[in-house]
Parts: C-alpha cells; sequence; structure tokens
C-alpha cells in the first residue's frame, strides 16, 4: 500500500514503514473495545488507529511485544450515532437504591 501511496505521489518515501486500511466494520468494532480497554469514548476517525492496530497485528507488521502508541484525538460524542451502531443500549433503571442493587447483580 505505502508504494502505491508513493507512486501516486500522496507520500514521501517512508524507509520501514507501512500502512494498512481497515473496513467500516472493523472501525465501529473498535469504539466499545477501546472504551472497554481505557475509557476513552472515541469517535470513528479515532478509534480507526485500534483498527488499524489489529490489522498491522494480523499482517505481523507489528510485533505483540512491541510498545506502540495510538493517538486517539476524537471524541465519540462527535459522532454519537455511529458509535451506537456497535453498543447495545440497556434498558433504563428506576432510580431506586434496590433496582440499582438489582441490575448490577445481574450484570456482574
Amino acid at each position: 500500500m505505502i508504494d502505491q501511496m508513493e507512486a501516486e505521489g500522496i507520500v514521501g518515501p517512508v524507509p520501514n514503514g507501512a500502512a494498512v486500511s481497515v473496513d467500516d466494520q472493523a472501525i465501529v468494532e473498535a469504539i466499545p473495545r477501546l472504551a472497554s480497554l481505557t475509557g476513552l469514548f472515541a469517535e470513528p476517525a479515532a478509534a480507526a488507529a485500534l483498527a488499524g492496530l489489529d490489522a498491522a497485528l494480523e499482517q505481523r507488521l507489528v510485533d505483540r511485544d512491541e510498545r506502540v502508541v495510538l493517538l486517539i484525538t476524537g471524541s465519540g460524542l462527535k459522532d454519537v450515532p455511529a458509535a451506537a451502531r456497535s453498543i447495545a443500549i440497556p434498558e433504563p433503571v428506576e432510580p431506586e437504591l434496590d433496582a440499582v442493587v438489582r441490575r448490577l447483580t445481574i450484570a456482574g
């Protein structure tokens, strides 16, 4: 992919570099994974970093023991509908302590 991008003049030479592409489904699936692993609610463009890392790991462009930094700069609040496609919205809980305890007992 880098070679094609260089040929088209999109990027300059990238020594020891690589690029991956991911589909929309992989990006949407990365949103809740990123949230559960880090507590960050990312918009799809930001969650693409995790989806790309998954692809790079699968293609063995990155080793699992390498240290990797993902820049997650876009809040999920920018595109809530896209994020909502990747999660299940729970039923509301009545504002009573017993109801909350029952819900936590079921979930936990």
